[in-house]
């Protein structure tokens, strides 16, 4: 049986060293980890232009959006509702 979202997400942040919330990449690292753990069709991909790297997260499903945002919400825990949308500035592919 899977772990909840509270238990994944306490796991999750105690494994990546000096985690820190305003730090995107370690709550990308969790979103990776999620998508694995509960065994999404969702996926990232990178693409290394001249400006830099850019990290899409392509969206299989309104459900698998859905847990990604509350796995994020649950990470930050700032009694506010985040979505995925934020830690990916915005560079989301939606496939549903």
């Amino acid at each position: 049986m899977k772990k909840n979202i509270d238990q994944f997400v306490r796991e999750t942040t105690s494994r990546i060293t000096e985690f820190n919330v305003k730090n995107n990449d370690h709550l990308k690292k969790v979103v990776r980890e999620a998508i694995t753990y509960y065994e999404m069709k969702s996926h990232e991909e990178v693409d290394r232009t001249e400006q830099g790297t850019i990290e899409y997260l392509y969206i299989h499903s309104m459900i698998e959006e859905n847990l990604l945002s509350k796995v994020i919400t649950q990470t930050i825990n700032d009694d506010y509702d985040h979505s995925i949308e934020e830690i990916y500035q915005g560079y989301v592919i939606r496939r549903h």
